[in-house]
């Protein structure tokens, strides 16, 4: 993940985005995306809609190359199986699809509240997590990351 013309960052969506909950019963917790820790947020479907985030970057054009998604203290049933990066540049266009594929979030725990010591290059290897890499090369103003299933088929819970 970069802004064009610099260097990698672990992390388009840091502290000062704004970030959204879509399709979602749950509401108030959106910082916990983008704060650095492990602190959970749960995506609890509504109906039979597809729960997630969307967010707009601080930095207003970016290219993300990846998803690294870090295992909650609730139950392994709640983990995300898939997901679906997306992102926009204005309504017109239209959110275009970036990556959509599995999640394989290992069995192990995360414990809440601690900081996540990453970079674009590697991920913090004393936590629990999964990551995808994916080919992309187009500048994004906003993006959106859904979780169409989860192991269970119960709410999301994500660190």
């Amino acid at each position: 993940t970069y802004l064009p013309g610099s260097e990698p960052v672990s992390s388009v969506i840091g502290p000062g985005s704004t970030v959204v909950f879509i399709d979602t019963k749950n509401q108030g917790l959106e910082a916990n995306v983008c704060d650095g820790t492990t602190d959970t947020f749960t995506l609890e479907k509504d109906r039979k809609k597809t729960p997630g985030f969307m967010a707009t970057p601080t930095q207003p054009l970016s290219i993300v190359k990846g998803i690294r998604v870090y295992t909650s203290n609730s139950g392994e049933n709640r983990d995300p199986a898939k997901y679906v990066v997306e992102g926009m540049n204005s309504e017109e266009e239209g959110w275009q699809i970036i990556s959509q594929g599995d999640l394989t979030l290992p069995k192990k725990r995360n414990r809440p509240g601690v900081q996540i010591e990453s970079t674009y290059k590697s991920a913090d290897m004393s936590l629990n997590y999964d990551e995808v890499r994916f080919e992309n090369e187009i500048v994004y103003s906003k993006y959106r990351v859904t979780f169409p299933e989860t192991k269970g088929n119960v709410k999301s819970a994500i660190a």
